[in-house]
């Protein structure tokens, strides 16, 4: 009997023990579970303070170039308009090729924290899935628009070199080549096609300005829907900071 005792209290104290151990254990693993939340939690708030950052720089930049496009679709509206009015003298031609603006802008983003989130595997560190989902989207829509605004800026200038062969000293009544004025350029009789809708020269001219005007139509659709894009992931992601 008291072998029996001495051997239930030794298996008492044995059961106690290793209750211990697996509740030690336990503790543990809830601890070490608690850190790795911490951690993971203080770099998705890393991340979001990042991903916002970029995104605001990305809303300026989409405003700036959403200013610049609506500038640049009413000059070159304009330009048409008074093109097909009758140039008297070589002022009026220069006043109307001040209103064509050859710009060919690429789209560049900030992109820094999404390409780490990527590259680093690290994507799922953003718990919100509909956030993570929607900035894929944001991202996948810049790569899109990057390339066609590429492609559209390739095609313009093939458009415009088209139109110098057709009127190789087109150049010289720009702005800002005022060197030919200086020289006693004399454009009478070079110019004669721009009161003449009907030449080759004038609708080459048309078109070029044209496309021009196109092209900046398509980015100014662009830079709105990522402007808006952009606004609306910045609200979500500070709730997610707040919360």
């Amino acid at each position: 009997m008291l072998t029996e005792n001495k051997f239930s209290k030794y298996l008492l104290y044995a059961i106690g023990e290793i209750v211990l151990v697996v509740i030690g254990i336990l503790i543990a693993l809830q601890i070490n579970n608690w850190n790795e939340k911490r951690k993971i939690q203080s770099l998705e708030f890393q991340f979001l303070n990042r991903l916002k950052s970029d995104l605001v720089i990305d809303t300026t930049y989409f405003n700036r170039r959403i200013h610049d496009s609506e500038e640049l679709v009413q000059s070159h509206t304009k330009f048409i308009i008074e093109m097909h009015k009758e140039q008297e003298n070589l002022k009026e031609v220069q006043d109307l090729f001040k209103l064509f603006r050859m710009n060919s802008e690429l789209l560049t983003t900030q992109n820094s924290a999404f390409i780490e989130l990527i590259s680093s595997g690290k994507l799922d560190v953003i718990s919100n899935v509909v956030l993570k989902n929607d900035l894929i989207m944001y991202y996948g829509e810049i790569e899109r628009a990057v390339k066609h605004i590429q492609e559209f800026n390739e095609f313009s200038v093939e458009v415009l070199l088209n139109m110098y062969r057709n009127t190789p000293y087109t150049v010289r009544v720009f702005p800002e080549n005022d060197f030919y004025v200086r020289h006693d350029f004399n454009s009478h009789g070079e110019w004669d096609f721009i009161n003449d809708p009907y030449s080759p020269k004038f609708q080459s001219l048309e078109l070029d300005v044209s496309t021009y005007m196109a092209k900046h139509q398509v980015f100014l659709g662009y830079f709105n829907d990522l402007k808006n894009r952009s606004s609306d992931l910045i609200e979500v992601i500070e709730e997610e900071i707040e919360n």
